[in-house]
């Protein structure tokens, strides 16, 4: 996992269902999660799925692809499992913060009476790892959690 700017990762689903059948199961089943979590310019090819998330689409800030801005889901298949792995970049939540951060919250501090020239870059530091590291945090849990799960159902629907 590269932090700050992707997740990655992946995991095993064991599987007793003919291989092709549970790989197919899984992307059918991430497609329409994917739709129903408003997802953009989703694209299908064989085992990979790819997606386009983020802040700008008519959506609300809880929807579980906000902190995601692009993301790719490979989905192979083994004689006794379906294995996925995904890799999900987080890099346009992270300019936005940035940018927050810079443009509103520095100002805002520099303009502050009392404050020292060694407090403004730890409080915009604490503000930036907040913002940001928060939502990075809570996206990697619901995300991993989410895609174990869509799995999951998927191979138990066939058995």
């Amino acid at each position: 996992m590269t932090i700050p700017f992707s997740i990655s990762g992946g995991f095993e689903v064991a599987s007793s269902a003919p291989p092709e059948h549970g790989r197919s199961a899984v992307i059918a089943d991430l497609k329409d999660w994917l739709v129903a979590s408003k997802a953009t310019a989703i694209s299908i090819s064989s085992d990979r799925i790819a997606f386009r998330g983020g802040v700008f689409r008519f959506t609300t800030n809880w929807n579980i692809l906000v902190a995601i801005g692009y993301g790719e889901i490979t989905v192979t298949a083994a004689p006794n499992s379906v294995s996925v792995r995904y890799q999900l970049r987080c890099t346009e939540i992270l300019m936005i913060v940035t940018a927050m951060i810079c443009q509103f919250m520095g100002p805002m501090l520099l303009s502050a009476p009392h404050m020292t020239v060694f407090l403004v870059p730890a409080l915009m530091l604490a503000g930036w790892l907040w913002l940001f590291g928060m939502n990075y945090l809570i996206a990697w849990l619901r995300l991993r959690a989410a895609l174990r799960r869509i799995a999951r159902l998927a191979i138990a629907r066939l058995t």
